[in-house]
């Protein structure tokens, strides 16, 4: 071998053997040599052990039991966390805030919700998986989601997430089952990924693997991100750097394959930023690994040349999502809108140790200074003893090369440049990419290191020298020794100094108190002085004293005291949603899948929280997504303030009136709008009755009764003077409209949960005669709360009847949800017997703003996609999916003329037949897309989606497949050959 040691064909054994010799030769060991589980079959036992017998079964099988204990631990961790959602009795997944919005409200609503700050998953990460799973089930790959904000890429991305091996739940399992077995499936890749790396390669204690698995599950990263794409990513860390490992050390080239595969998993688990966070952590230990193992320019040459390859692998394996992605986000994402290198205040840090420090995720207590999802930074008390033990206590033998420098300088130098301005925020961000996100999603690497340095500290007090011994090997070389020692206590003392400062601030600030969050955060600074104390006197008392059976309790305790906490943290993070609560069909959802056809909804703010509409198959012009360019400007003309966020598009609440009539959301086929039941209900709101008095609404009051009006009415205002009970105690509101004769001419009946001073009630009153009169009449039941309500002269309670006006909606559906249809609005498909074309984007907007009277007209934007056609012609259009990708138009027309598709359709994966043969889908409408018919008659237009260089990618991912199995295979057979011709000559 080139670096003058010898190994075998793992590369591992033989280094630490090599360690053990030089470690044998030079140092002395104060405590004699006792067995450990991992060097049972090179030692002989000890004479201590001999004369012990009752010491030495419990020494040779301390290893064992500490094993044990720790898988023990995480099988517990599981059982008490996700266990629920991997029988079936729950759903892990926070459909419970679902509750939270219309429809859902109408139903029974959650005791509590556990976790606010989940909304994504919920109402874009689940949904979207759903979507693709169902379609599968039919034989369809769902490449594209034609449901969301108008239409956007599903599997065509890794955006969701579902080519990801640790997605496999969503393919095969029930959808309630699918989030608790993808979370199973993300800590057994995290398990492997430690037992390879730390057991395997390095060699360390076996119980080190499921200590340090439970510290990375349990961190806060892995925590808070939980059901999002993002730790479905994290879950390969580890891998990561144990195929780096073999590439820093290892001279052999079929090393790239693993990487490759890897790095392809990490792609396609959908969220790229903690893939590159991951690549920069591996090439960082790659080349601190590979220096100290070879200490030669060509060998580390030339295990970067194969780790480059390795990675170059993984992006042709991931070729098929990674191609239209890159397509994309170029086209799709701001990018200069998504600069976010600002470092997050320290005061995060303060949640490393005190996880309710800065509130909790149900938002009581809350003082985080930014959206806690994002800072949450937890590692755990044990964990920073560990890493300070890393640090300080020297194990008998020592750490491969390079493993424990690498690991506590990134760890300090990342989180410094996460937690704090300055230097090491600047240089971290100048790398490309980094900055595409926030800085504090580093956490994900971060939680790595820390496992991994834990885990060398369990090392370091499984088998300590002792502090006497280390010190005299100080005193020999202190050239050598003195300034390592002196590095490593100063970055030992940097981890205590700013995780207990930050706690200690915050603390004494009186923010806690003013939160209302004290005695939860001072039970938890309890339990975390109690584990450094139990654990902190321990570690100390092995170091001194290097006493066999008190590291055995120290590594015990380790194990324990993580368990714990990281129990009690996923119990406050982690939802457990009732079954009944997992996209549940309401009223409302039955009413647009029978009456919405092939157009569209829209909601207003978060009613029906509107990605949800890719889980119920229904197309929806809100959503959560990517929008292009063009179709962001067009909804955003339509409709300022449309969307909340880059990605997030609904109508506003407070402005959502002044749309409704806008033409533009007439020709992207919006035939309703869907709002929350408490919503303000637009129309002409008659006079209050001069308030005499009062009355008590409950369910013993009995029906109450108002005064009587006549004519048409979209609903009632009540005048509420107060509330009781509500909402914790949610009631059933029932209102009918009765007329003098007994008749019940309207009925509505809604679950409130809290009811506001000007309570408006819709209910389907529009067709009413001018003539008929009326009164309502108001019940309440199913709750203990109680409504006071102001009442009239002549003791009738008092309403304000709210009158339909000429503002194009009809309503349509009451309860659960306000449906108002649009009748003004047109087919989401439709004839177009007239063009015109307005080149300048500006001015095509405002001809669309004001098109009005341009039904029968599509506005073109290039003059050569106009075909002088007479505007006399019509026709009947019927579309009809075939599948989420593939549409079949069906068309009768008496004339030439276009096919308006108000669909974002213009991402070049779109394409379009005539009859058979391809025609061009022509830009139309600013941001949508028509086919021109050029002949009366019958035709059948179809339309197929297949994403920007699919095609290519496919190719060239089928490719790289093909060529990893033929590499393998053909290393496979040459070491099997080897393995016969070795025996064959060991024979003779």
């Amino acid at each position: 071998m080139e670096d003058g040691t010898q190994r075998d064909e793992s590369g591992s054994r033989s280094v630490m053997g090599d360690l053990l010799a030089e470690y044998d030769s030079t140092s002395a060991p104060v405590f004699p040599e006792v067995l450990t589980d991992h060097d049972s079959d090179t030692r002989e036992p000890p004479n201590l052990l001999v004369r012990i017998p009752r010491f030495q079964i419990s020494f040779r099988t301390a290893g064992s039991w500490l094993n044990i204990l720790g898988w023990l631990a995480l099988l517990a961790f599981v059982i008490m966390t996700i266990g629920p959602g991997l029988i079936g009795t729950k759903v892990f997944l926070g459909t419970d805030l679902l509750t939270e919005f219309a429809p859902w409200s109408s139903l029974s609503s959650a005791d509590s919700i556990t976790n606010r700050g989940v909304g994504d998953t919920i109402d874009s990460v689940a949904p979207t998986s759903i979507l693709i799973s169902d379609a599968a089930s039919t034989g369809n790959f769902a490449l594209w989601d034609p449901y969301n904000a108008g239409g956007t890429e599903a599997l065509a991305t890794t955006n969701t997430g579902m080519l990801s091996p640790l997605s496999w739940p969503w393919w095969v399992l029930s959808h309630e089952l699918a989030p608790a077995w993808v979370k199973l499936s993300e800590i057994a890749a995290v398990a492997l990924g430690m037992a390879l790396l730390l057991r395997g390669r390095w060699r360390l204690p076996s119980f080190t693997v499921p200590l340090a698995t439970l510290i990375f599950v349990s961190s806060g990263f892995m925590i808070s991100w939980t059901n999002w794409p993002q730790t479905r990513v994290a879950a390969f860390i580890p891998l990561i750097f144990w195929a780096t490992d073999r590439l820093a050390v290892e001279k052999r080239w079929i090393n790239a394959v693993p990487m490759g595969v890897l790095v392809a998993c990490m792609i396609f688990g959908g969220f790229p930023a903690v893939t590159v966070y991951t690549i920069y952590a591996a090439v960082g230990f790659f080349f601190c690994r590979s220096i100290a193992q070879h200490r030669q320019a060509r060998p580390v040459f030339m295990a970067l040349l194969r780790s480059g390859i390795g990675v170059m692998l993984g992006l042709a394996l991931s070729a098929v999502q990674l191609l239209p992605f890159v397509w994309q986000s170029t086209h799709n994402v701001n990018f200069e809108a998504r600069s976010y290198g600002e470092a997050f205040p320290t005061s995060l840090l303060s949640t490393t140790v005190v996880p309710t420090m800065l509130g909790l995720p149900d938002l009581s207590g809350y003082i985080w200074p930014l959206h806690f999802i994002e800072g949450f930074s937890y590692v755990g008390v044990t964990s920073v003893i560990l890493i300070v033990a890393a640090m300080l206590v020297r194990p008998k033998r020592e750490h491969l090369p390079g493993v424990l420098p690498f690991f506590a300088v990134a760890l300090v130098f990342v989180g410094t440049a996460v937690y704090s301005a300055g230097l090491a925020n600047d240089i971290l961000t100048l790398l490309p990419a980094i900055s595409t996100s926030p800085i504090g999603r580093i956490r994900s690497v971060l939680g790595f290191f820390v496992a991994v340095l834990a885990a060398l500290g369990a090392t370091a007090l499984y088998e300590p020298v002792g502090l006497r011994a280390q010190l005299a090997q100080i005193r020999n070389r202190p050239l050598t020794r003195v300034p390592y020692a002196l590095i490593y206590v100063a970055l030992a003392g940097v981890v205590l100094l700013v995780t207990c400062r930050e706690v200690v601030t915050i603390y004494m600030s009186g923010d806690v108190y003013a939160a209302g969050n004290l005695s939860i955060v001072r039970r938890d600074i309890a339990i975390g002085i109690g584990i450094a104390m139990l654990v902190g006197t321990a570690t100390l008392l092995v170091w001194f004293t290097v006493r066999r059976w008190l590291s055995v309790i120290v590594s015990a305790a380790a194990i324990v005291t993580t368990l714990v906490p990281a129990i009690l943290i996923a119990h406050t993070w982690w939802p457990l949603s009732d079954l009944d609560s997992f996209y549940p069909e309401t009223p409302a959802y039955d009413f647009l899948e029978q009456n919405l056809g092939q157009d569209r909804f829209v909601t207003v703010g978060r009613t029906m929280s509107p990605a949800t509409s890719s889980a119920y198959q229904l197309r929806a012009l809100s959503g959560h997504t990517f929008a292009s360019p063009e179709w962001r400007e067009l909804t955003e003309t339509a409709v300022p303030g449309f969307y909340a966020t880059q990605t997030y598009s609904s109508l506003p609440g407070d402005s959502w009136q002044e749309a409704i009539e806008n033409p533009i959301l007439d020709r992207l086929g919006v035939k309703y709008i869907v709002v929350s039941p408490s919503e303000t209900i637009p129309g002409d709101v008659d006079d209050f009755a001069s308030a005499t008095g009062e009355t008590e609404l409950s369910e013993n009051s009995g029906t109450l009764k108002t005064a009587v009006f006549s004519g048409p009415l979209r609903g009632v205002q009540l005048s509420v003077l107060q509330q009781i009970g509500l909402p914790d105690d949610s009631a059933t509101l029932e209102l009918n409209v009765v007329s003098e004769s007994g008749q019940v001419l309207a009925t509505t009946s809604q679950t409130i949960g809290g009811i506001g001073a000007d309570q408006s009630l819709a209910v389907q009153g529009e067709g009413i005669p001018e003539s008929t009169t009326w009164h309502v009449e108001l019940t309440f039941s199913d709750s203990n709360a109680r409504v006071i309500l102001a009442t009239g002269s002549d003791g009738t309670v008092s309403v304000a009847p709210v009158r339909p006006v000429d503002d194009g909606l009809e309503l349509v559906h009451t309860g659960d949800a306000t449906i108002f249809e649009r009748t003004t609005a047109l087919e989401r498909v439709r004839w177009a017997s007239s063009e015109e074309v307005v080149a300048d984007s500006q001015e095509n907007l405002e001809a669309l703003y004001g098109s009005g009277d341009l039904d029968d007209t599509v506005i073109l934007e290039h003059e050569e996609d106009a075909k002088a056609v007479d505007g006399t012609s019509t026709a009947v259009v019927t579309s009809e999916d075939v599948d989420t990708d593939n549409i079949e138009i069906h068309v009768e027309s008496t004339g030439a003329g276009w096919v308006a598709i108000a669909d974002a359709m213009r991402d070049r994966g779109w394409s379009a037949t005539l009859d058979g043969e391809s025609v061009n889908l022509v830009d139309a409408d600013h941001a949508t897309v028509a086919v021109y018919v050029d002949s009366a008659g019958e035709h059948t237009i179809s339309l197929s989606y297949s994403p920007p260089y699919f095609s290519i990618g496919l190719a060239v991912t089928c490719t790289a497949g093909v060529l990893s199995i033929v590499a393998v295979t053909v290393v496979r057979i040459q070491r099997v050959r080897r393995r016969r011709d070795s025996s064959l000559h060991s024979g003779e």
